[in-house]
């Protein structure tokens, strides 16, 4: 299966650590032989009242088109998302919150899957060392069926320097029932793993940051018993190169093997991904 995809947004600042901005996509979805489309378009919202404290809203609208264009159906999409982070050495706490359907696969579409989620995490320094813990829980809805998700994970990471960070995380993840919607849902999935993040360059012109991680992992299908550790590996780059005053070329990689424990619903118990998106800033004065 294959999503492609091309955006632009809009942003202006309407107030002292406010920003508004409107923003449109088009996405291409294939797999199976099969073609669908997802439109979306909405309204984005990004507001600092304290330095301490970062607000992000969206609402819009997601209208897809399954494979064959039998009915073209629409979506309310929304999200929010709250941060708060003290000075150095305080904890930090985020909260999130999303409405979006799920397009991995024609067949999804077809199926008008769509999650509605809620995440918290909390991350508490200990000396050099940084624990994060958080939780989530999720509703999948589709045009006949509704389903439950909930997850759970830890990680501790070690400051070695400002440019390198190790890091180990063990989470689970699970499903409530069975489902006929097209993705992937084990009554239980856990994850051990074990990476680094790294840092290059200071933004002028090039800052490259990186994300590796290795480990093992396991599933159990609804009504059966966890099977075998298996090897898992995930990897994320990011980097931006300044091409001028107020101008920024973004790229983001990232790869992975995590069919039970993704954010986004696997299409499969053997799901794999990698996906790239490349974007350019501007800023008109």
């Amino acid at each position: 299966d294959e999503v492609r995809g091309a955006g632009l947004s809009v942003a202006l600042l309407v107030a002292d650590g406010a920003r508004l901005g409107l923003r449109a996509a088009h996405h291409d979805i294939s797999g199976a032989g099969t073609r669908a489309k997802c439109d979306e378009g909405g309204l984005d919202l990004e507001w600092r009242p304290r330095a301490s404290t970062r607000v992000t809203a969206s609402a819009g609208i997601s209208r897809n088109t399954p494979a064959g264009a039998a009915t073209i159906h629409s979506d309310a999409t929304g999200e929010l998302r709250v941060r708060w982070t003290g000075a150095h050495h305080t904890p930090a706490f985020e909260l999130r919150a999303q409405r979006a359907p799920v397009i991995a696969t024609p067949e999804l579409i077809a199926n008008q899957v769509v999650r509605n989620e809620v995440r918290v995490s909390a991350e508490v320094p200990l000396a050099r060392l940084r624990l994060r813990v958080g939780g989530r829980g999720a509703q999948y809805a589709s045009s006949f069926d509704r389903n439950l998700r909930r997850g759970a994970e830890a990680r501790l990471a070690l400051r070695v320097t400002p440019a390198f960070t190790p890091w180990v995380r063990a989470e689970r993840s699970g499903f409530r029932d069975a489902t006929a919607a097209g993705y992937f849902a084990p009554r239980l999935a856990d994850g051990a793993t074990a990476g680094a993040s790294f840092v290059l360059g200071e933004g002028d012109p090039l800052t490259l940051e990186l994300d590796l991680g290795a480990g093992w992992q396991r599933q159990a299908a609804q009504g059966g018993d966890a099977g075998p550790w298996r090897r898992a590996a995930e990897a994320y780059a990011w980097s931006s190169l300044r091409l001028g005053p107020a101008r920024e070329l973004r790229l983001e990689l990232e790869a992975g093997d995590s069919p039970g424990l993704t954010t986004a619903a696997a299409p499969t118990a053997n799901w794999s991904y990698w996906s790239a998106s490349l974007a350019l800033g501007w800023a008109l004065r």
